[in-house]
């Protein structure tokens, strides 16, 4: 990804950049190996797309994210935004958690084509492989 004022882009999206997105939040920009992911949920997401990328050749390598606040509201935990980019790869994860009960998104970005996480987990093998074949389709 490629930054460019308060976005993050490719050749194929523009995704507004989660480390400019917040004032009083923490910013994180790092490897996936340094990332802390802050819930089971979101560590076992991240587990099961790398195992079923990997056959692939498609490597999570960097993450931009942003803690943010939650307005003081103590029943509620701080929540995240990030994006991970890949090794040479139009693939891109977006995980926005909101503070609407439906306001979240959790996303892969193939090229253009944009499916949710779910979607490509419970995808079938060859569901999976007409994304991969067509994602670098400008």
């Amino acid at each position: 990804m490629e930054k460019q004022g308060k976005w993050l882009k490719n050749d194929f999206i523009k995704i507004k950049n989660p480390l400019l997105a917040y004032e009083n939040s923490i910013n994180i920009e790092c490897n996936i190996e340094n990332f802390n992911f802050s819930t089971k949920a979101k560590k076992q997401n991240y587990e099961d797309l790398r195992a079923s990328l990997e056959p692939f050749g498609i490597i999570f390598n960097k993450v931009y994210a942003t803690k943010f606040s939650t307005n003081g509201q103590i029943d509620k935990p701080n929540r995240y935004m990030f994006l991970i980019d890949t090794i040479d790869s139009p693939v891109v994860w977006y995980k926005y958690d909101s503070y609407n009960k439906c306001g979240c998104q959790n996303k892969l970005f193939f090229g253009k084509n944009k499916i949710t996480v779910q979607q490509w987990l419970n995808g079938t093998a060859e569901y999976r492989l007409q994304l991969i074949n067509g994602m670098n389709e400008i």
